[in-house]
């Protein structure tokens, strides 16, 4: 499904993540280690389990930030058919409808929306902002400044994002937005899935 290069991109990153790992859970064991002590009765040295939590933190963040950035990378470079058959596989594995009440349903739209703010945050430069999207207007987040021509006029014709706008343009965003706004160009220059 991916190229040889794809394949090269995501093996880099594992590779050095691998020593990362290591590290981690050195940290994560330490920090155990002093947390023990409470189940026996005994002090525990705060500044040690601030300091093992900490390193254990930024590593952490290290190895899902070069995790992210290599996904990026080959998301970016992924055809269209790619693209498809990458959300066909992840289909197989996610629910589609949930009735009232299966909070499994809202657990994972959680963990899908958790995957979005790695790009998506508020204080991103690489991609806009989802804060308060519904409602508000399309391609308007003033941090942003990158939005591609045919989604800028995508929100000409769409200017506010309803649930219903958001559901169908996050399905296929490039097919999308050609359909809306006939424009050749737009299958190009969205910029989904490209940040």
């Amino acid at each position: 499904m991916l190229t040889d290069e794809q394949i090269k991109i995501l093996k880099q990153s594992a590779k050095s993540n691998i020593v990362e790992f290591g590290y981690l859970l050195e940290q994560r064991a330490l920090l155990m280690r002093e947390l023990e002590h409470a189940q026996q009765g005994q002090h525990i040295d705060s500044e040690k389990v601030v300091k093992y939590g900490s390193e254990a933190g930024k590593i952490e963040a290290r190895m899902t930030w070069d995790q992210a950035m290599a996904m990026l990378e080959v998301r970016s470079t992924l055809t269209d058919k790619q693209s498809q058959a990458l959300l066909d596989l992840r289909n197989q594995y996610t629910l589609n409808t949930t009735s009232e009440g299966d909070t499994r349903g809202i657990e994972r739209g959680r963990q899908l929306y958790s995957q979005c703010t790695l790009c998506h945050s508020s204080n991103s430069s690489i991609a806009p902002t989802l804060n308060g999207i519904v409602g508000g207007k399309v391609a308007s987040d003033k941090k942003f400044r990158q939005y591609s021509p045919s989604l800028k006029e995508f929100s000409l014709i769409n200017p506010v994002w309803t649930d219903n706008l958001l559901d169908q343009f996050i399905k296929s965003p490039k097919i999308w937005c050609l359909e809306r706004i006939w424009d050749s160009r737009a299958c190009k220059e969205v910029k989904i899935g490209k940040h």
